[in-house]
C-alpha cells in the first residue's frame, strides 16, 4: 500500500471555519513577534514554521515576510544565549527549522554558509554523550539530534554520527525473549520501565530507525534493531476493546492509554506504517492499519484524556494524524475520524473562553487555560493541522513530530 497524494479533509462549509480560525491564529501569532522563546516545538522558529505553510496557501508576500523575521531571530539566538542542544526546545530543533526551510526553497543561503562544522560537532558529540547515559528521549535526549542529522544526509559527519548513534543503541538495548527494548525513567516519579509514547518512547525509535534504514546507514544493525523493536511492542498488545497498548510497561503496568499524539495507540500505528513503507514490509504496514482503525472508534473526549486543541494531546493532534494516516493508507474511515476530530477543535474554539482554548494547564485547578502559543502545546501548531485540512501541500513540517 503506497502513500496518496495530499488532499483537503476539511471542504464546505467547514473549510469557511477552518479559514477563520487560521486568520486567528495569524493575528495572535502576529502579536507575538518579540516572543523570547526561539525554539522548534515552543517559540520562533516554529512560528516560522506556521508563516511559511500559511505563505504557501494564501500566496501572501506577508507571511513570507513574517517567517523570515521569525527564523533569523531563532538563529540569532543561538549565539546571543545559552540553549540546550536538544531537538524540541534548543539548538537542534532551530537548525532542523532552518534546514526544513531550505528543502522547501523558503530561505535563500543553505544551512552551510550559516553555520561552521564546529556546531554541528558540539551537537553530535552532546547526542553520543546522552545516549552513553540511555538519554535516547527525541524531544529532550540524544535521538533528536539523529532526526537533524537525517537532513544533513549527505555530509560525511552526518553519515559516521548517525552510524555510531545505531553501534550506541545495540549496546544500550534491554534484550528479551520477545524482542528489545530501551529502559526509560519517569522524570517525575524516577520510575525506571519502557515506554510506549510517541513523545518519549519506542514509537520514536521506531520510526527513527527505519528513516536510518532508509538512509541507507549501518543497514544489518540497524534493520536488526527495527525487526526486534517492533516484535518487543507487538508482544505489549493488549486483550481489551480499548487501546491496544498500555502507556508503559512499569511498576503499575496499566493497560489504559490515551488518544493523542504524545502518548496511545496513534503513535504506535504510525511508528509500524512507516517502518513498513521505509523497510517495504506489508506485514508492517498492515498491523498498523490496523491498529488505526481499532482507535478511529474512540470518540468519547473523557474518556481518552482530550481536554483541548493542541497538537500534543489535543483534538487537532488527533484529527491531524488520522489525516496522516488516510494519506497513508486510503481508509476512507480514517478520513472521517480526522474530520470528526478537527469538529471537536472548533468546538473548542467556539466554546466560553472565547476563543482561548488553548491548553488546560494541568498544574492549576481544572478549566484555568493556559494561552500556548508554539507548535506543540499552542495555536501555531493548531493552525498548521487547519492550513494542512484544507491544503494541498503536504504538511512535511509534521517530520518535527515524528508523523513523515
Amino acid at each position: 500500500m503506497m502513500p496518496i497524494g495530499w488532499t483537503p479533509t476539511i471542504t464546505g462549509k467547514r473549510k469557511g471555519k477552518a479559514i477563520e480560525l487560521i486568520r486567528y491564529v495569524a493575528d495572535e501569532l502576529e502579536k507575538q513577534m518579540l516572543f523570547q522563546d526561539t525554539s522548534l516545538h515552543v517559540g520562533q522558529a516554529g512560528f516560522s514554521i506556521f508563516w511559511e505553510y500559511y505563505h504557501r496557501y494564501s500566496k501572501n508576500g506577508i507571511y513570507q515576510i513574517r517567517s523570515q523575521s521569525a527564523i533569523n531571530s531563532a538563529l540569532a539566538s543561538i549565539t546571543n544565549k545559552p540553549l540546550p542542544f536538544t531537538f524540541c526546545n534548543g539548538v537542534t530543533g532551530i537548525l532542523w527549522t532552518y534546514s526544513h526551510l531550505e528543502e522547501m526553497g523558503a530561505v535563500k543561503l543553505n544551512l552551510d554558509e550559516i553555520i561552521s562544522d564546529d556546531v554541528e560537532d558540539f551537537i553530535i558529540a552532546w547526542s553520543k554523550s546522552r545516549l552513553t547515559f540511555e538519554d535516547y528521549d527525541y524531544l529532550h535526549g540524544s535521538l533528536g539530534a539523529c532526526l537533524y542529522l537525517l537532513n544533513r544526509i549527505n555530509k560525511d559527519n552526518a553519515k559516521k554520527a548517525l552510524e555510531e548513534s545505531i553501534n550506541l543503541l545495540n549496546e544500550i538495548a534491554h534484550v528479551f525473549p520477545e524482542g528489545i527494548t530501551w529502559k526509560w525513567t519517569d522524570p517525575i516519579t524516577g520510575m525506571d520501565g519502557y515506554n510506549l509514547g510517541l513523545s518519549h518512547g519506542m514509537p520514536s525509535i521506531i520510526i527513527l530507525l527505519s528513516r536510518i534504514l532508509q538512509a541507507g546507514v549501518a543497514p544489518k544493525v540497524t534493520y536488526n534493531l527495527l525487526k526486534k523493536s517492533i516484535e518487543w511492542v507487538l508482544d505489549k498488545k493488549n486483550e481489551t476493546n480499548f487501546s491496544c497498548f498500555p502507556t508503559a510497561i512499569n511498576e503499575t503496568d496499566n493497560q489504559y492509554s490515551r488518544l493523542g499524539w504524545c502518548y496511545g495507540d496513534l503513535g504506535i500505528a504510525m511508528s509500524f506504517i512507516q517502518a513498513g513503507l521505509n523497510a517495504n514490509n506489508d506485514t508492517w504496514i498492515k498491523e498498523g492499519t490496523n491498529i488505526a482503525l481499532h482507535s478511529s472508534h474512540r470518540r468519547n473526549l473523557d474518556q481518552n484524556g482530550v481536554r483541548d486543541a493542541g497538537l500534543c494531546h489535543g483534538s487537532a493532534g488527533i484529527a491531524h494524524i488520522y489525516n496522516r494516516l488516510f494519506h497513508y493508507t486510503g481508509e476512507t474511515e480514517l478520513k472521517s475520524s480526522s474530520e470528526y476530530w478537527f469538529e471537536k477543535t472548533f468546538s473548542f474554539f467556539d466554546s466560553i473562553n472565547n476563543l482561548k482554548a488553548y491548553r488546560i494547564n494541568p498544574d492549576t485547578k481544572e478549566g484555568y487555560w493556559d494561552e500556548e502559543y508554539g507548535i506543540l502545546e499552542g495555536l501555531a501548531g493548531i493552525g498548521l493541522a487547519l492550513i494542512s485540512g484544507i491544503s494541498t501541500v503536504e504538511p512535511r513540517w509534521d517530520r518535527s513530530l515524528l508523523l513523515s
